[in-house]
């Protein structure tokens, strides 16, 4: 099981969660792929391990702000059991990102 994600700035991985830095007011996509033998008969996203947000492969975020940041979590469950891959998306002003990347 592996998380995708589109539009990326910076991804990182820091004790087995994996860090992406999102800009502010930007789409993101985050696709929770999984090859499972018997297949999938849920799929599910998580934020901060509590509120379900989606139920589908995809997840769309058409317009990011700094409250969407946190963990998210795919889950996917088949007839044998469910497994998770989690990662933290970290969404930051564009001013800050270029203080923090582009100055010397």
């Amino acid at each position: 099981m592996k998380i995708l994600e589109e539009t990326t700035i910076f991804s990182s991985e820091q004790n087995r969660i994996r860090k992406l830095i999102a800009i502010e007011n930007r789409s993101q996509n985050l696709t929770c792929f999984v090859d499972a033998n018997p297949p999938p008969i849920s799929i599910y996203w998580l934020i901060n391990e509590t509120t379900i947000i989606s139920r589908e492969k995809i997840l769309y975020i058409p317009r990011l702000t700094s409250e969407q940041s946190g963990i998210y979590t795919c889950i996917v469950e088949n007839s044998i059991g469910k497994v998770n891959q989690s990662i933290y998306l970290d969404v930051q002003c564009k001013l800050t990102l270029e203080k923090k990347f582009f100055t010397k």
